[in-house]
């Protein structure tokens, strides 16, 4: 969804890879949604219609702009150069001491980077479970929980012990709820699964952690 848009920003900049244009359009793909979906929020309820406004208006706006510059063509001279990068990598290969001055350089820097992101998600992916993960249940499953159910997190939800009712609240940092949201209604949807369940929504939720530790590798590079 964020390919588009990321891409007719960067595809004049001839200083970033494929690779590179790719991570950050799924950054964009990732972040956009539910930067919109928490405006929007204060003019209607989170839900199915909300999110298939803000999904419709980003995917319309990036690949309006995507056509309009003709980022096609510049898309196809890029994968053009990676497959030659790849190319000139098995010829470097055969002789090791020209490698410093080919163009395959790069080609391996992008297929370290890449392995490094891969090797990050499938480490961080080994904790996912519907029950013991890492995200934090608490706040940030409950959160998306209320946008799901209600559509909204209320300032003060009543889930604390007495005398702390009216202290309680899940308002935490909205971006990470109503990705899940997101997430979840997208799932369900597609897939025809109707009512809430709470062990499908920690399920997607534990996406996020991998997905997250993979971009923070990409972000050291």
């Amino acid at each position: 969804m964020g390919f588009p848009l990321a891409y007719w920003l960067l595809h004049k900049n001839r200083e970033l890879g494929l690779l590179d244009k790719t991570v950050l359009g799924f950054i964009a793909g990732l972040g956009l949604p539910p930067i919109l979906l928490f405006l929007l929020s204060f003019a209607m309820p989170v839900g199915p219609i909300s999110i298939a406004a803000v999904s419709l208006v980003l995917l319309a706006a990036g690949m309006g702009m995507f056509l309009k510059d003709n980022c096609l063509a510049s898309l196809k001279a890029e994968l053009g150069e990676s497959v030659a990068g790849l190319g000139a990598l098995k010829l470097s290969l055969r002789n090791p001491g020209e490698l410093a001055n080919s163009p395959a350089l790069g080609t391996i820097v992008s297929l370290a980077v890449f392995a490094l992101i891969l090797i990050t998600f499938l480490t961080r992916f080994q904790t996912y479970s519907p029950i013991f993960s890492e995200i934090d249940p608490y706040y940030y499953i409950y959160s998306a929980q209320m946008l799901i159910t209600d559509g909204s997190i209320p300032v003060h939800d009543a889930t604390a012990w007495y005398p702390f009712t009216e202290m309680s609240s899940h308002r935490v940092r909205p971006l990470v709820p109503h990705l899940e949201a997101i997430w979840y209604f997208l799932y369900t949807n597609v897939m025809g699964v109707s009512g809430y369940n709470n062990y499908l929504l920690s399920i997607i939720s534990c996406f996020y952690p991998p997905i997250a530790g993979m971009l923070i590798t990409y972000t050291f590079y």
